[in-house]
């Protein structure tokens, strides 16, 4: 499905996983060196996978294991399939931003280490509650 006809949902979904995905794959140091990104990034992908009924192995993807390996395996999007589950569960979806939300604004403020992630990601969240 093309990006401009996805659900807002989606696009909100997808777009925080693809910012891990490249967060992950451009500092793949912090990430093993700094277990609070991994414990974060783990609760924020429970969330949205879960509120997608989506069942990913996210403790394997966000493994120190995988992160050095040659070739790291990325963490799935949210595809045309999933997204009837996003759009019944509304109450879940908004569940899900307020855990991210959480996330974002208890580690922005005192870790140098994610801070352009957390601010990344606060953006995306803020464009799409200005866009809901």
């Amino acid at each position: 499905m093309d990006a401009r006809h996805e659900p807002i949902e989606q696009e909100v979904f997808n777009q925080l996983i693809s910012l891990i995905n490249c967060y992950i794959r451009e500092n793949v140091d912090d990430i093993v060196t700094h277990q609070f990104l991994r414990e974060d990034f783990r609760e924020m992908l429970s969330a949205i996978y879960h509120c997608a009924d989506m069942f990913v192995d996210i403790d394997g993807l966000l493994s120190i294991k995988n992160f050095l390996s040659i070739d790291i395996v990325p963490l799935p999007v949210i595809g045309e399939f999933q997204v009837s589950s996003l759009l019944e569960n509304k109450k879940e979806f908004e569940q899900a931003i307020d855990t991210i939300q959480s996330i974002i604004k208890q580690r922005k403020v005192f870790y140098r280490a994610g801070r352009d992630f957390y601010q990344q990601a606060e953006s995306i969240l803020a464009n799409s509650q200005a866009i809901h």
